[in-house]
C-alpha cells in the first residue's frame, strides 16, 4: 500500500498538468513557450513538467496581479477618476444650492416683512390715511 501511494500520486500530478494545460487558452500561456510546448514537456517529463508548469502559472499570475495594482492604484488625487466624479458632483450641488438661494431672495426682499406691514399700518392711522383693506403685497 506504501508503494502505490506514491504512484497514483504522480499519476494524479501528471495527468491534472496535462489537462490543465490543455484548458488553457494559447494567451495565458505563461513564459514565451507556445502551448505544443508545455504539452510536449508535461507529456514527456510526467511529474517534473507538472511541476514546472505550475510554477511558471503561478509566477506569470503573480506578475499579472502585481502590473493590474500598479496601473489601478492613482498616483494623486486629481488622477483618481471616483474622487474626480465626487468632486464634480459637490461643485453642481452647491452651484444648485447657489441658484436656489438667488431665486428665493429676490422673492423675500419683494414681501414685506410683518414688522413693516405693521410700521406702515400704525403710521397711517396716525396721519388719518388708514385704508380699512391691507395692501396688496401683505400675506
Amino acid at each position: 500500500m506504501a508503494r502505490i501511494v506514491p504512484v497514483v500520486l504522480a499519476v494524479a500530478i501528471w495527468v491534472y498538468g496535462i489537462i490543465h494545460c490543455a484548458l488553457t487558452s494559447k494567451d495565458a500561456m505563461p513564459g514565451r513557450v507556445p502551448k505544443w510546448g508545455w504539452m510536449a514537456l508535461n507529456t514527456l517529463l510526467p511529474v517534473i513538467g507538472a511541476v514546472i508548469w505550475f510554477v511558471a502559472l503561478y509566477h506569470a499570475h503573480q506578475e499579472a496581479d502585481g502590473r493590474q495594482e500598479q496601473q489601478a492604484r492613482p498616483v494623486a488625487p486629481d488622477d483618481d477618476p471616483e474622487f474626480l466624479a465626487h468632486l464634480e458632483r459637490e461643485n453642481r450641488f452647491r452651484e444648485w444650492e447657489r441658484r436656489q438661494h438667488a431665486a428665493e431672495k429676490p422673492a423675500k426682499e419683494a414681501t414685506p416683512s410683518d414688522e413693516e406691514i405693521l410700521r406702515n399700518l400704525e403710521r397711517d392711522l396716525r396721519s388719518g390715511d388708514a385704508d380699512p383693506e391691507p395692501p396688496a403685497n401683505a400675506r
